[in-house]
């Protein structure tokens, strides 16, 4: 009995012993335990989430790494493996967002639709390399302001395909023969470079760009300027160098003549300034139907050369206007158009009213306005810094401005016969230079002590101490 109890427990204790060891057996050695938890150590170490998943890929990892791949042979130099694209030359963050992306001489050839999703992408730098076309949906960058792509082989530019943020457009050196529609969104732009291009034409509404500073066509193949862009009155510089025209209108000139603006031009082209001349009086006579110059005629020729009361210079500009009894009441603002003239005549015409634009005659040495109904004139007249004869007599004017103390080179002031109650003290500024201030036959009781002491006044004795 005691034999029998003794073998069973033998037995027993051989299945445990049996047991364990086959435990032993079926887990993997301790080296290979040991290796497997360093790699995992080394993943880790690379950036990999601890718990074994795998990192979340940004859209904007997404779209540069869909920029790579589509670009065989690159230069770009980028590690795909470096997810944070912290190591990537070029590329510039801000919040984890890419905010700056300088890909410049790379071996781009095409930019991806993926670009578009880079939305806190503010400058761009594609410059020198094979681009043929752009992406749509590079208009949809609404941040981006600054986009340089000089240097590539862009024949033409996507409708919208440009983001309306643009300040900074650098599209140099390129193909393109004419600009989408869409291009004059872009009125925020200060900078545009397109010059090398192959362009034919400047739209019109470039001259509503009103922030623009920097405009270079330069080297291209437009056979025409529009006047518009006289309008950008905050432009710095204008290139217009090696194109297909002689001439540039009088209002694109004006900017430099007049403003501050400098024109790259080449030297056999000029200023169509007689064709701006025509246009200021062809709308002085338009505008006074039933005067009685002898125009009509031959209203369309821009020459002018038949038409009466003109003269013209040496180098067929007009210079001198006496127009004086012709029924031209009515005067346009067109009348600055007459800028670069040195006298004009409008005695006897009935005028009532003079337009601002009269202070654009920055050349004008000579006015003459007698014998009309004037009340009043516009603040703009002291702008004529040139004039040395200003005839006002025998008119209706009631007060002159202040700003007629302004006019540096006047000589003769006449104001005889008006209903002026007093003049602006300003006048005496007009010292050493006037001759001759005639104030006589106004309703003039008293003046400023400063009037009085002037050696040029004439007016009725007892006004004056």
């Amino acid at each position: 009995m005691k034999s029998n109890v003794y073998l069973f427990a033998m037995f027993i204790f051989s299945l445990l012993i049996l047991q364990t060891s086959c435990s032993k057996d079926d887990g993997p050695p301790v080296e290979e335990e040991e290796e497997k938890k360093e790699e995992e150590n080394d993943d880790n170490e690379e950036g990999s989430d601890p718990t074994g998943q795998q990192p979340q890929l940004t859209s904007d990892y997404l779209a540069l790494k869909a920029l790579y791949e589509a670009n065989d042979g690159n230069t770009l130099g980028w590690n795909l493996d470096d997810t944070t694209m912290q190591s990537w030359s070029g590329v510039e963050q801000e919040n984890e967002r890419v905010t700056e992306l300088n890909i410049e001489g790379k071996g781009i050839k095409t930019l991806v639709p993926e670009i578009g999703n880079l939305e806190k992408l503010t400058l761009l730098d594609a410059g020198k390399n094979t681009l043929t076309r752009l992406p749509e949906e590079l208009g949809q960058l609404n941040e981006l302001a600054q986009l340089f792509l000089r240097e590539n082989s862009l024949v033409e530019i996507p409708e919208n395909g440009l983001p309306i943020a643009l300040v900074t457009l650098g599209l140099a050196e390129n193909k393109l023969t004419e600009l989408p529609i869409s291009f004059q969104n872009l009125d925020k732009l200060e900078i545009l470079n397109l010059s090398g291009n192959f362009l034919e034409g400047i739209p019109k509404e470039m001259g509503d760009f009103n922030e623009m500073r920097i405009l270079d066509f330069s080297n291209n193949r437009i056979q025409e300027v529009p006047e518009e862009l006289g309008q950008l009155q905050g432009l710095e510089y204008l290139g217009l160098l090696q194109n297909d025209f002689t001439s540039i209108p009088q209002e694109v000139c004006n900017l430099d003549e007049f403003g501050k603006t400098e024109i790259g031009k080449d030297r056999n082209v000029t200023c169509n300034l007689l064709f701006y001349q025509y246009k200021g009086l062809k709308a002085l006579f338009e505008t006074n139907p039933g005067n009685l110059l002898d125009w009509g005629a031959t209203l369309n020729d821009v020459t002018m050369q038949n038409w009466q009361g003109l003269i013209f210079d040496q180098n067929g500009n007009l210079s001198e206007i006496y127009t004086s009894g012709f029924g031209l009441a009515n005067i346009p603002p067109e009348i600055g158009n007459l800028r670069h003239v040195s006298i004009i005549t409008l005695r006897n015409n009935g005028i009532v009213e003079l337009p601002a634009e009269i202070g654009l005659l920055a050349w004008v040495q000579e006015l003459f306005l007698k014998d009309n109904n004037l009340k009043s004139l516009p603040a703009s007249i002291g702008n004529l810094k040139n004039l040395t004869h200003l005839e006002l007599r025998d008119n209706e004017l009631e007060s002159i401005p202040d700003t007629m103390g302004n006019m540096d080179d006047i000589e003769i002031l006449n104001l005889f016969g008006n209903q002026l109650t007093t003049v602006p003290i300003t006048l005496a500024d007009l010292e050493p230079t006037i001759d001759e201030l005639h104030l006589t036959d106004n309703n003039i009781t008293s003046l400023p002590i400063e009037i009085c002491g002037m050696p040029s006044l004439q007016i009725e004795n007892g006004i004056c101490p």
